[in-house]
């Protein structure tokens, strides 16, 4: 039931891969290259003798310092050849207007919408967006290096589209954009069009090589294939056919570019890859990457997630050695991504993530059991995040070492700084660890319910037989979501890691699947589980509970402004009637207890606490950071609702009754669902509904043992 995030970020401006897809392919087919190129990089194979005997050549990564105001501007995009720098600037939560930057020194400011670029020489063409009465003009112009426009192009006296992509190349005389009518557009530099070419593949996008032609790449799952733009047959013939990776514009003696998770890659025109650069090898760690340009001396540019970069050759003594720290994840996130390398461009370590999913090839439960064959034959990461994984079978198998010692050892950071540790401590013992979380409760009116954090599931059903028809107990509920929500907290006491045991055929479990059978279902919108204006109805005494996700410290104070009273924070309803509130963790950490690189383990922890990305919606695990935006919120003018002292204490409290980690294994929870549900549609009695769950529970805790 949890929501799903919309988070969007300004730097999507600078995507290169932009929906761009083919038709009209040509029937020529090279074989894909097979290169062979060894991924388990050595961070210290350049620092013998001091020779540099890596796979890639030796490289170094700097930031490049363009003049920003660092409270409200932020580089969107950044683009160079040769020695020249240019940089797309825009307002941080403002994406109209932007500044153009030549190497450090404003050129040009515009109030239009920035869309994409591409260079021509020393100049730069720029797609914007003007909107006026409403309705988009889409311009391309042509900007000197001192900011002079010498040329504007409309689209709209070339084409008839009325949207285009984020995506813009230049070669060989001719401009290259991508319509809504998903077509390809090619103008020449006077503004006439020359031609049009349907497109088809929303995954493709637009490069240009060293040969100043445009190309069409189309990702697939095992290779990158190319297609050459015929302007003269307004065609698309197959051209390249190379390895995994995004691809960049060529330049010089690089055909083209590709990027990976393992380095920098020049890609040859029959579609060899060559390392230009492996990251291990250097000590180098990048998250997401949305441009890379070849520079003079054999120095790129690269636009990344946290701003333009410059990778240059360097001699080995000036890259520092590192040690390779593992982490095992599956579908890590891109905030894992980022977080890993920020602490490995900040630490003596280098962070690597090992994703078992393989980017996605491998769904969840495939990637778990290659992690475990991994584990079972004695290659164990140094850290391993929870996110997808169950931490209960490490844990009982003493798998992962407890973190509270580490805390009783560190002088900076003490268990008393976590604000959230009655819930980690659950397992006697603290096994896993965020850097941030937001949490659910369900919220009811105070003068029903006062100070309590937890109800009874027969106070539920009672308070169910009682109330009007025309009064929803909780919006939204179905049998299924009833059990879901129920049952998670229940898995917790019925599971035995230790043993490898369950205990789902009794009394209580069965009495549980009988609650769910006779809730009064309210599915408004059960596909997506819309709650919205749930406090409102509260206050109104149209419904007794509402779902709140928590993810500010003043969403509560808020919705209690929306019910125009007081609220309990009840939870769901649980068999003892404890804290039904629910913790959810982002991309939870557990160091495995090897001890090998327990100390690298324990600054990447710290590094997570200390370093959580404060400007999105989730809490800080961090005690001083937490109070440090509840001191915020309790400012005037800083957050939509200003917190009182009570709201804060309330809310602290809160905290410190939550028992429960939304951690759980979605094995066993799509059992107890598929039995439930067939109970409830009448095909099986409860005791067999819960007798074939504890059948199939054990024959999967079995296999896991």
């Amino acid at each position: 039931m949890k929501r799903t995030k919309l988070i969007a970020v300004f730097l999507a401006f600078a995507l290169v891969l932009t929906a761009c897809g083919g038709s009209h392919f040509g029937e020529t087919t090279p074989e894909p290259v097979k290169n062979n190129l060894s991924t388990d990089c050595n961070p210290e194979a350049g620092f013998e003798s001091g020779q540099w005997q890596g796979e890639g050549d030796c490289y170094k990564l700097e930031a490049y310092n363009t003049p920003i105001d660092a409270e409200t501007q932020a580089v969107i995009d950044s683009l160079g050849f040769q020695k020249e720098i240019f940089c797309v600037l825009t307002w941080q939560f403002n994406p109209d207007g932007y500044w153009l930057q030549h190497n450090g020194e404003t050129i040009y400011v515009s109030q239009n919408m920035y869309y994409a670029a591409a260079l021509m020489d020393e100049n730069i063409w720029i797609l914007e967006n003007r909107v006026l009465d409403g309705k988009s003009n889409y311009q391309l112009l042509l900007i000197s290096s001192d900011g002079s426009i010498q040329k504007t192009i409309t689209l709209a006296d070339v084409h008839k589209g009325e949207t285009y992509g984020r995506t813009l190349v230049c070669a060989s005389g001719k401009l290259y954009v991508i319509s809504d009518r998903k077509e390809l557009v090619v103008i020449d530099l006077e503004g006439s069009l020359i031609c049009t070419i349907p497109l088809s593949d929303e995954t493709a996008y637009l490069v240009s090589g060293a040969d100043s032609k445009a190309y069409l790449v189309q990702p697939t799952k095992d290779n990158n294939q190319l297609y050459l733009v015929d302007t003269t047959s307004s065609s698309l013939t197959k051209a390249i056919l190379c390895e995994n990776g995004s691809i960049f514009n060529g330049e010089g003696d690089h055909f083209l570019l590709l990027k990976n998770s393992d380095g920098l890659y020049a890609v040859t025109p029959e579609g060899h890859s060559t390392p230009i650069v492996l990251w291990a090898e250097c000590g180098i760690s990048i998250n997401s990457l949305f441009g890379i340009y070849s520079m003079s001396g054999n120095q790129f540019l690269l636009m990344t997630e946290t701003g333009p970069k410059i990778l240059s050759p360097a001699s080995p003594d000036e890259i520092k050695k590192k040690t390779t720290l593992k982490i095992a994840a599956v579908e890590p996130s891109n905030a894992l991504k980022k977080l890993a390398a920020d602490f490995s461009n900040h630490s003596d370590y280098n962070l690597q993530i090992l994703d078992y999913s393989d980017g996605g090839a491998f769904d969840a439960e495939r990637a778990l059991t290659r992690f475990n064959t991994e584990i079972l034959s004695g290659n164990y990461p140094d850290m391993i995040c929870f996110s997808h994984i169950t931490p209960y079978p490490y844990i009982s198998k003493k798998l992962l070492a407890d973190l509270g010692s580490l805390f009783k050892q560190d002088e900076e950071i003490k268990t008393d700084d976590i604000s959230i540790i009655n819930a980690l401590s659950a397992d006697e013992g603290i096994y896993y660890i965020s850097g941030a979380f937001d949490f659910e409760t369900l919220v009811a009116k105070y003068s029903d319910f006062g100070d309590r954090y937890g109800w009874t599931l027969a106070e539920y059903l009672n308070l169910e037989k009682t109330v009007p028809d025309e009064i929803e107990t909780i919006h939204n509920m179905t049998k299924e979501s009833f059990i879901n929500c129920v049952v998670s907290r229940y898995i917790r006491t019925a599971v035995d890691w230790d043993t490898c045991e369950c205990n789902f055929n009794t009394p209580e479990f069965i009495e549980l699947l009988k609650a769910g059978s006779r809730i009064r279902e309210t599915p408004e919108n059960a596909a997506d589980m819309s709650y919205g204006y749930g406090p409102t109805k509260v206050g109104e005494g149209a419904r007794i509970a509402s779902l709140s996700w928590v993810d500010t410290v003043w969403k509560l104070a808020y919705e209690e402004q929306m019910a125009g009273c007081k609220l309990s924070f009840i939870g769901w309803p649980t068999v003892d009637g404890s804290c039904g509130s629910d913790l959810h963790l982002i991309d939870p950490i557990g160091i495995v207890n090897s001890g090998e690189h327990a100390s690298g383990c324990w600054q990447f922890v710290k590094f997570m606490l200390l370093h959580p990305d404060m400007e999105a919606d989730r809490l800080p695990v961090y005690m001083p950071l937490l109070r440090e935006k509840l001191a915020s919120a309790q400012k005037s003018g800083e957050t939509p609702v200003q917190l009182s002292d009570d709201d804060a204490d309330r809310f602290l409290s809160l905290l410190s009754e939550i028992e429960n980690v939304a951690i759980y294994d979605n094995a066993v929870l799509d059992i107890i669902s598929k039995e439930s549900a067939a109970f409830f549609k009448g095909d099986k009695t409860a005791e067999d509904a819960a007798e074939l769950i504890q059948s199939k529970v054990s024959i999967y805790l079995a296999e896991q043992r």
